[in-house]
């Protein structure tokens, strides 16, 4: 999942860099890089909110099969023994790194 993210994040910022609304093929392509664009920089804010709702983590402490068979590939690496949310912090500082990654491959 974080590859695809890192992947799309490249992809997205080298149209961005090529932007240009000259006629229908670039349109769309600008189009979609401004889509992408905003779609990345949301995700981790995304994942920050969704996975720190009460019960969503408690569906997680649980081990809810249905809910992690739908949402947990972006946690499935972390211990959460302890018990506390702060454990969902290395998932978006971990997107954030991807993405700053992309920033500096690109530009």
């Amino acid at each position: 999942m974080h590859e695809t993210y890192l992947f799309l994040a490249v992809c997205a910022g080298l149209n961005l860099l090529y932007f240009n609304w000259g006629n229908y093929g670039d349109a769309i392509n600008s189009f979609l890089a401004i889509f992408f664009g905003v779609l990345i920089v949301a995700y981790p804010f995304f994942v920050a909110i969704f996975y720190r709702v009460e019960r969503n983590y408690e569906r997680i402490l649980k081990k809810d099969v249905n809910f992690l068979a739908r949402f947990g590939a972006a946690i499935a690496d972390l211990n959460f023994k302890r018990k506390n949310k702060l454990v969902l912090v290395h998932c978006c500082t971990s997107v954030l790194r991807k993405l700053w990654l992309a920033h500096v491959v690109v530009f």
